[in-house]
């Protein structure tokens, strides 16, 4: 990717590290997480700090030269009063990684080796991903740039299919899902075959339509919400999305 993308992709870092602290700063710490069953907010400030974690050790070891086949140790949070302060800290130290990495380092990733960038891209959307969670469980509102809402998507695609296994969307009757950006340029096509599934980045008709800002789609995508978006054809589909690709 160019400079200028993570360059974008850093400050949407940045945007959503900031939001998740000041929520972490002014809530119960025990307040529910809607988004993500069985935990509290506290449990999604030390599950996105200790990511925050693997991924600086990650990136100093990739500048060191290391082989990027072990992964990093990572930094248990702290089961007191101090979790918010240290997850403060593991923002500060991850921002200053991505600041400085040298993006061709070769890095460990749970993806396998990869360039040091892929944090860039990884940091910014999970963080987005996060602090949604966040701010929803506090009642307050948020939604992600139409150029991160379709990053997102893509991600999605790029990283966790493959992740998942391709078989896990799979579908004996053959249907497809078509997922429609109404504001820029995102359109993807999942043909869910019989043993698998193939995703393609085009306009296509399916057996059933998801159209909406690149946001909603993305959190469509992601198992968050339904919310603001149009569903055409079969919408049994996108429940059954849902229910298996919670993440």
């Amino acid at each position: 990717m160019s400079d200028e993308t993570h360059t974008a992709q850093l400050q949407w870092f940045r945007v959503h590290a900031a939001r998740m602290l000041e929520v972490a700063h002014h809530n119960d710490l025990d307040t529910v997480i809607g988004s993500c069953p069985g935990w509290s907010l506290g449990d999604l400030i030390g599950h996105t700090g200790r990511v925050f974690s693997m991924a600086s050790g990650s990136i100093r070891a990739a500048q060191s030269g290391l082989d990027p086949s072990v992964r990093p140790s990572t930094i248990a949070p702290p089961a007191d009063d101090s979790l918010v302060e240290w997850f403060d800290d593991r923002v500060a130290d991850i921002d200053s990684q991505l600041s400085s990495l040298n993006p061709d380092a070769l890095s460990w990733t749970f993806a396998g080796p990869a360039p040091a960038s892929f944090w860039i891209r990884r940091m910014a959307n999970e963080t987005a991903i996060h602090r949604w969670d966040a701010d929803t469980a506090v009642g307050l509102t948020c939604a992600f740039e139409p150029a991160q809402g379709i990053d997102l998507v893509d991600e999605f695609f790029d990283l966790y299919v493959p992740r998942i296994g391709a078989q896990n969307f799979a579908d004996p009757d053959g249907r497809s899902l078509h997922f429609h950006a109404t504001d820029g340029p995102g359109e993807w096509v999942i043909q869910r075959n019989a043993d698998a599934a193939v995703v393609t980045r085009e306009h296509g008709k399916s057996t059933t339509a998801v159209r909406g800002p690149a946001s909603a789609l993305a959190l469509v995508v992601w198992s968050r919400s339904t919310a603001d978006v149009e569903v055409f054809g079969d919408p049994d589909q996108v429940a059954e999305w849902q229910s298996r690709m919670c993440m």
